[in-house]
């Protein structure tokens, strides 16, 4: 940068100036600073507080009102405020930006009745207007009404009445009060309108409003108070239990968690006693499911994380009565990749492959714009299993429900002996739902074959056989 530019004067010559003690050039110089478009107002201040600096605080003042005057004519009231509080950091001696300070801080601040008396107790003949504008900044945020915290209580305050004269200040903790005069300030430490502990001590129906109207809202403001955005379940369950009740508790839960787990801000870890932490950028729950599904190395767990969106889905919308309703682009990534799953491991794991296209029918029967199913694959898989048992073997009980309830659909001929073979190797869940099925589609037949093998070979199906005894035992009690 030259020393002199079409857009005005140069800092690097400004502060020469000032350095110089060349006062009459600089302020020839300073209307045409202020409109430069090369550097901002707030760098010419350190300029002036230089002025201040080399004894010449006389000179340096009206510099200093003249940037104040034009900020606030070319900017805007806050940035003025602004321009106000630094000036008294560059010269604390200045006592002729008093009346600037006093106006601009009462026009900030209409509606603050006690201003124009802690304005008169701290500037009038202040020698360090820095210190004077620190702490009227401290008393605009303890109006009575706001939230404070001091070390030596353990909860939160609430200033009660501040007494503009003397700069006295009376602060509730609960049950307690506290007095605080100008040289006491500083112990105490402003929090916002919206601090959730404040608001649980004193304004508990605001809190309860929030939580009804706006879950996720009630938990972003109970996370945005923690020093480090975490809360626990324990925590939150202490607040809505405070504030609602036991019983209000258990409801509220029931339709929050669905909706705490969708909220792009809120990070919430899984379990039955989650934690919860305010995330820094908004991400999608759905965003995040899609990438734990593609980052999954074993098909065996991508097919469980789809199985268990789909109960999740169900089950919330279930609690929530429709309000939560399963992200379509999601459901369609999952579909077809269980898909793929299926088409990926069925020569080493057709059980599992069975299982991939089970939960892409599904997916497919609720509408999703899928890969269409192909009927005759059951049967092309099936064929690759040397004995229908094994399915109990190799998947988890939920995945086996589910290609039952796939083979029945896409075998209609025959697909009761699929179901034989699994009950010959069912555990005791499965013992209760295959037999019921069987008899309630008229299948007796398959199902007496399966009970007579069964007791042929009582050591390969110990629970059907278990299941047999209960019920001709539960059936003779009946009479």
């Amino acid at each position: 940068m030259t020393d002199n530019s079409a857009a005005g004067p140069s800092l690097i010559k400004l502060g020469k100036l000032a350095n110089s003690r060349d006062f009459d050039k600089l302020e020839a110089l300073w209307s045409d600073a202020l409109s430069s478009t090369e550097y901002t107002w707030k760098e010419l201040l350190p300029i002036a507080g230089q002025v201040g600096r080399q004894g010449a605080v006389d000179r340096a003042e009206p510099l200093l009102e003249s940037l104040i005057g034009w900020v606030e004519e070319n900017r805007s009231l806050e940035d003025a405020v602004e321009a106000v509080r630094r000036a008294a950091h560059q010269l604390p001696g200045g006592s002729k930006l008093v009346g600037q300070m006093k106006r601009l801080y009462e026009a900030m601040h209409p509606d603050f009745e006690q201003l124009p008396d802690l304005l008169e107790l701290q500037l009038d003949g202040a020698e360090d207007l820095d210190a004077a504008v620190t702490s009227i900044e401290l008393y605009a945020r303890l109006q009575p009404g706001a939230f404070a915290l001091d070390r030596s209580f353990l909860v939160c305050g609430q200033v009660e009445s501040l007494q503009g004269e003397d700069g006295r200040l009376t602060v509730r903790f609960e049950d307690r009060k506290a007095e605080y005069g100008p040289d006491t300030l500083n112990k105490l430490r402003p929090r916002p309108a919206d601090f959730f502990p404040g608001l649980m001590i004193y304004d508990p129906e605001r809190l309860r409003t929030l939580a009804d109207e706006d879950a996720p809202g009630f938990v972003k403001l109970a996370l945005a108070s923690q020093r480090e955005g975490r809360v626990s379940y324990r925590e939150l369950k202490g607040w809505v239990t405070e504030l609602k009740g036991e019983k209000g508790w258990k409801s509220w839960w029931a339709t929050a968690k669905p909706a705490l787990k969708r909220e792009p801000k809120i990070g919430m870890s899984s379990g039955s006693q989650p934690q919860f932490r305010l995330l820094r950028q908004a991400d999608r729950y759905e965003d995040r499911l899609k990438r734990k599904f593609d980052h999954a190395k074993d098909p065996r767990d991508k097919l469980t994380r789809i199985m268990n969106y789909l109960d999740e889905v169900d089950r919330d919308a279930k609690q929530s009565k429709g309000a939560h309703e399963a992200d379509a682009e999601l459901l369609k990534h999952f579909g077809n990749g269980a898909a793929k799953v299926a088409v990926a491991v069925v020569k080493e794991d057709p059980s599992l492959a069975l299982a991939g296209l089970a939960l892409h029918a599904e997916v497919a029967a609720r509408g999703v714009d899928v890969a269409r199913p192909n009927p005759k694959a059951a049967t092309q898989v099936l064929s690759r299993l040397p004995d229908t048992g094994s399915l109990v073997e190799s998947l988890p009980e939920p995945l086996v429900h589910r290609v039952l309830d796939y083979v029945r659909r896409y075998l209609p001929e025959g697909w009761e002996k699929i179901w034989s073979g699994v009950l010959m190797k069912a555990g005791k869940r499965l013992c209760d739902v295959i037999p019921r099925v069987l008899i309630e589609e008229n299948k007796q037949a398959t199902l007496q074959g399966a009970l007579l093998a069964a007791v042929e070979r009582p050591t390969g199906s110990p629970d059907l056989l278990c299941w047999l005894w209960r019920t001709r035992f539960t059936s003779s009690a009946l009479g």
